[in-house]
This record gives C-alpha cells, sequence and structure tokens, in this order.
C-alpha cells in the first residue's frame, strides 16, 4: 500500500505533464511559507497510515 501511495505522489500530472511544483511552492508563499518549487521538491517526506486504514487492511 506504502509504495502505491508513493507511485501517486511521485506520479506526473494530467496529461503526461510533470508534477506542479511550482503550484504547490506558490500555495505555501500564500501561507506564509517562502520556498521555491525546487527546494519543495527536495523536501523528505513519509507515508502515514492511520489506525482506521490499518484495521481495513488488517496490517
Amino acid at each position: 500500500m506504502i509504495d502505491e501511495v508513493l507511485d501517486l505522489v511521485r506520479a506526473d500530472g494530467v496529461g503526461g505533464e510533470s508534477f506542479p511544483w511550482e503550484e504547490y511552492a506558490e500555495a505555501a508563499r500564500v501561507r506564509g511559507i517562502e520556498l521555491e518549487p525546487a527546494e519543495l521538491k527536495g523536501l523528505p517526506y513519509a507515508v502515514l497510515i492511520s489506525d482506521e486504514v490499518t484495521k481495513i487492511f488488517e496490517f
């Protein structure tokens, strides 16, 4: 399941366009977080699975 989520996060955008890093960086700037798309792209991330999902899939 985690691999599937990561595949979705890393996937190209609609129509084969690359991931919209600029749009995400702009959304961050609107919220007072100053960063460039390249910085955002380089940030580490993790997939967290809720207790509810864990129960549904019996992990």
